[in-house]
């Protein structure tokens, strides 16, 4: 599979994706609401503009008498403003999570199926950390644009709205031509963006430092939680000490470069925001000294200003948000893109390929395959096989070439070339030495990937009697690492004791080197031919010696 360029990264067939959201009527009426509710924000804030003029020219006048009213209008003002903030809250947050829920289900959809999750580990393409990207990069892109989306609609409309008060307001008909104050705000916005944007490069380039030492420090502290066994038994933790701190040191460094960044941004950001609302009244206050604006008029002006000042400033207040969410977007791209190729890839099963397939049931071939290592080197070449329901087989080899072909059974291996017929409609059950046993209650890894509730706990104490797993039947509720705390004899017993409560029609078993049974002992093997007498059992031995039970013996070269 070729790897997408991370230059150009394939944002289009993402984007559609994302778009196609917006085909539930749901999504449309979400989005329809928001925009009402965007353009009643700005409509109050244009009320509250007029509203003030009216105030501060009723203080110039002294007038009591209307001052009643104008707080009956701003307590009305108050009560609609707060609704409708409250409801746009809600509605925002509601298609945020709506859009993120559709683009995770899409994502899980293809990495969780058929393998993906783990094949796409060992192929060339920018999908490092695919469940960050899923987990973050989508709910990034998803809650940023929404909100970049409202905020560009806000900014919109208040530049058509106050355009036109200060237009008319911000100038008076003798002295000034209208839109004097228009062509300031401009100039005033103008120069911000073009500063801000000059003093943010150095501040975006050390946060990426930051960001990138960060996650060195992050990685650091996990590597010693995950292996602090191994760390205890060779007591490192001095050097443990020793590489963080360094880590630390490292992070420190990039955290004062950010800073000065930051200094420069935030200085000038202060003294813009500081002069902006004082800024249109010094420009407007010789008029108001000369009599040609009223207090009110000022005022109404001076907010106008700044308002439109703001909604001119969007891209460099969204600088940032729009810089996270192409990042996000473009990480959920490339993951998308590379699983789009990997079902592309299983679908048109093109020559060099190993191509996976259904068959008729009841059988299962193999087909000249030959598996190979990342590097290229042969680890099985043009093996065939045939296996039947019911019958039991030992394969032999190197342990390494009989893990490599168990994983090209379960469409995990992606090297090689070959044909896999699988029996159609028919479960297969793949149980290596060291099984998976997730992490929560005892009878839930026994059960995995199903409920437990779908099981009969009568059935699986049953099943761990049978198994020799006694001792575990008093802590099938008990929450723990499974993988962690039990030693790997027990770890085996309980994927049998999995295998047996799924009943499989096909076993393919990763039997110990020195699984051997002797007179008397557990045998896995019989056991699993004792209650699952229908079902194929396929046992990966190393050893030439056939397995007691065997039908036959299968070398693989």
């Amino acid at each position: 599979m070729s790897a997408p360029n991370p230059t150009t990264p394939p944002l289009l067939p993402f984007l559609l994706l994302g778009l196609r959201y917006y085909r539930r009527p749901r999504a449309w009426g979400g989005a329809l609401v928001l925009v009402a509710l965007t353009l009643a924000m700005v409509g109050l804030a244009l009320w509250t503009n007029h509203w003030q003029r009216a105030l501060f020219d009723a203080l110039e006048r002294r007038d009591l008498v209307e001052l009643p009213a104008l707080i009956a209008t701003f307590l009305t003002i108050l009560l609609l403003s707060v609704a409708v903030t409250g409801v746009h809250l809600l509605v925002k947050r509601g298609w945020q999570l709506g859009w993120r829920r559709f683009l995770t289900e899409q994502l899980l959809e293809s990495w969780l199926a058929r393998g993906h999750h783990h094949r796409l580990r060992h192929l060339p393409g920018a999908h490092d950390n695919p469940d960050a990207r899923i987990a973050e990069d989508v709910r990034i892109a998803t809650e940023v644009a929404v909100e970049l989306f409202h905020s560009l609609l806000y900014s919109l409309a208040s530049i058509v709205l106050f355009v036109d008060v200060l237009w008319v307001v911000g100038a008076t008909p003798h002295e000034s031509p209208p839109g004097t104050m228009v062509w300031l705000a401009l100039a005033y916005a103008g120069i911000g963006t073009i500063t801000g944007v000059l003093l943010g490069r150095p501040l975006t380039r050390a946060t990426d430092q930051q960001q990138s030492r960060e996650a060195d420090f992050r990685y650091g502290l996990s590597h010693i939680r995950d292996k602090s066994e191994a760390i205890a038994l060779a007591q490192g933790e001095a050097s443990e000490r020793r590489l963080t701190r360094e880590r630390f040191d490292a992070l420190a460094r990039t955290w004062w470069k950010q800073s000065l960044g930051y200094l420069g941004l935030v200085s000038f950001s202060t003294a813009y925001g500081t002069l902006l609302p004082v800024f249109p009244i010094l420009v407007l206050a010789p008029h108001y000294i000369a009599g040609t604006l009223t207090l009110g008029m000022l005022m109404q002006a001076a907010q106008a200003f700044e308002r439109l000042t703001n909604a001119l400033s969007w891209p460099i207040h969204s600088m940032g948000d729009i810089a996270r969410c192409h990042a996000s977007i473009e990480r959920a791209a490339a993951l998308y893109q590379d699983l789009t190729e990997l079902e592309a890839i299983e679908r048109l099963c093109l020559p060099g390929q190993i191509c996976r397939s259904v068959g008729p049931a009841g059988q299962l071939a193999i087909e000249r395959l030959t598996l190979t290592l990342p590097n290229g080197h042969p680890v099985l070449e043009n093996f065939s096989l045939t296996l039947t329901r019911g019958e039991t087989v030992q394969l032999v080899g190197d342990p390494n070439t009989g893990i490599a072909l168990l994983k090209a059974i379960a469409g995990v291996w992606s090297w090689g070339q070959g044909n896999i017929i699988l029996p159609d409609g028919e479960t297969l059950a793949f149980v290596p030495q060291r099984p998976f046993l997730p992490e929560g209650p005892l009878i839930a890894a026994l059960t995995y990937p199903r409920d437990p509730a779908e099981v009969e706990r009568k059935r699986v104490i049953d099943t761990l009697h049978a198994v020799g797993a006694d001792a575990l039947i008093e802590r099938l509720d008990e929450h723990d690492d499974w993988n962690r705390t039990l030693t790997a004899p027990v770890q085996q017993r309980l994927a049998l004791a999995r295998t047996l409560l799924e009943r499989p029609a096909w076993v393919f078993y990763e039997a110990p080197a020195d699984a051997l049974p002797a007179p008397g002992k557990f045998d896995p093997v019989a056991l699993l031919r004792e209650r699952l007498p229908d079902a194929t059992l396929a046992i990966f031995w190393p050893h030439h010696q056939p397995y007691p039970g065997v039908q036959r013996v299968v070398f693989l070269n």
